[in-house]
């Protein structure tokens, strides 16, 4: 039985129509803090998925927006999302969106993986704000060592990881 990660890949191998499932409730793993907090979302590939509703709920509830968005991923066309995260770029103020190449760099992207020295540059507020890590396993941990490495309390990190997801990582 499936019993917390890797539920879609043993759904698909095992699931059949008419298959009867139990569910547990919905959790969330990357809970927000109150109005006024400043945020460091980290993805890497489709770990950007959830920071769509995150973006979203914080300009609703907060017209003092504090977001820097780093997201890693093998080239431009693979980006998940990019204009609409680019369009909150350019219409809401405290949000930025950074696009950061792995593979093959753009015009305006960063180029290479995520690096605490990268961080340093995109928000020198790291140390006081909440961090939200998302990708796959392999990355999560990358991140995690790069903001010790840049002296992050681990109580401001929360992570999410997508362990089915590893045939391509960014």
């Amino acid at each position: 039985s499936a019993t917390g990660r890797g539920a879609s890949i043993w759904a698909h191998e095992n699931l059949h129509e008419g298959s009867e499932v139990h569910i547990s409730a919905p959790r969330n793993n990357l809970p927000l803090c109150a109005k006024g907090e400043r945020y460091i979302l980290i993805a890497g590939g489709i770990g950007i998925t959830p920071f769509r509703s995150i973006i979203r709920q914080l300009m609703h509830q907060n017209a003092h927006l504090a977001i820097t968005h780093i997201h890693s991923d093998r080239n431009r066309e693979s980006v998940p999302f990019a204009q609409e995260f680019e369009s909150y770029a350019e219409s809401q103020r405290g949000y930025r969106f950074i696009p950061t190449i792995s593979r093959e760099g753009g015009r305006d992207e960063q180029r290479g993986r995520i690096t605490a020295e990268m961080i340093r540059k995109c928000a020198p507020e790291i140390q006081s704000s909440q961090c939200l890590v998302v990708g796959t396993e392999s990355f999560v941990s990358s991140m995690r060592d790069v903001l010790s490495s840049l002296d992050v309390p681990t109580e401001q990190v929360r992570t999410e990881r997508f362990e089915g997801y590893r045939k391509s990582e960014a």
